[in-house]
């Protein structure tokens, strides 16, 4: 029987964990990470419970198959798709009416004018007096909550091209990323990270890093846990 640690490390393993939740996404299915423990020990045929002392690998496996999901996702994103153009309309040219008739409808049309104008008026005038009373009472209201911001700022201050992923499907080979890929130093709160350059289980290239950092809130040393994943766009048809 194959051990347990060394079939948790090595890629097979790490696949058919992308496998069963790709399959479980398709299905609706919803998967907790003990049911994907116990489907993992039927599927490779290991005694039961013995990959509970492996949940930090089989969580690790599990975050690189949904960033690498988000990440495939945004890479996806086209330019969007050219308007329609307009039908031509054929153009009638007016007949000449009695002028009896003419100076009647002119005479209709002048009266609705008139009320449509008195109408807008007095709309205009109560839309006016909504908005100053709307605007006295939000001056009594607390503002509301911002929601949290998410900032990038890339190297040259440039934004991602579109199509990227298609571009740089045939960026490198597997080979040359990772004898020329440097390892990924992370700095946060004063927690020093790093991460070697990796394939990932689905295919594509990067790095991972993650784990329990220290945070000072307050005064107060609290515990967190770390998760980072950055997947090359279009790295899986490296070869």
């Amino acid at each position: 029987m194959v051990e347990v640690a060394e079939l948790v490390a090595a890629p097979k393993f790490k696949k058919a964990i992308s496998t069963h939740l790709r399959d479980a996404r398709d299905r609706k299915e919803q998967v907790t990470k003990k049911m994907l423990r116990k489907s993992m020990e039927v599927l490779f045929k290991l005694p039961e419970n013995s990959l509970d002392a492996h949940k930090e690998v089989i969580k690790c496996a599990i975050n690189d198959f949904v960033n690498e999901e988000e990440s495939e996702e945004e890479a996806d994103v086209q330019s969007p798709p050219p308007k329609p153009k307009k039908k031509a309309t054929k153009t009638v040219k007016p007949t000449a009416k009695a002028p009896a008739k003419a100076s009647s409808k002119s005479s209709t049309k002048a009266s609705s004018s008139s009320t449509k104008a008195s109408s807008s008026s007095s709309t205009s005038k109560s839309v006016s007096s909504k908005r100053k009373k709307d605007a006295e009472e939000s001056d009594d209201e607390e503002p509301p909550l911002k929601k949290p911001v998410l900032t990038v700022k890339t190297k040259s201050g440039a934004e991602v091209p579109k199509q990227i992923k298609k571009s740089q499907e045939s960026a490198m080979s597997s080979d040359e990323f990772h004898k020329h890929a440097e390892i990924l130093k992370l700095n946060v709160f004063g927690n020093q990270l790093t991460g070697e350059p990796r394939s990932f289980s689905t295919g594509s290239k990067g790095w991972y890093v993650g784990g329990k950092i220290e945070v000072e809130i307050n005064g107060k040393v609290l515990w967190g846990s770390l998760s980072v994943n950055c997947t090359l766009i279009g790295s899986k048809e490296w070869d």
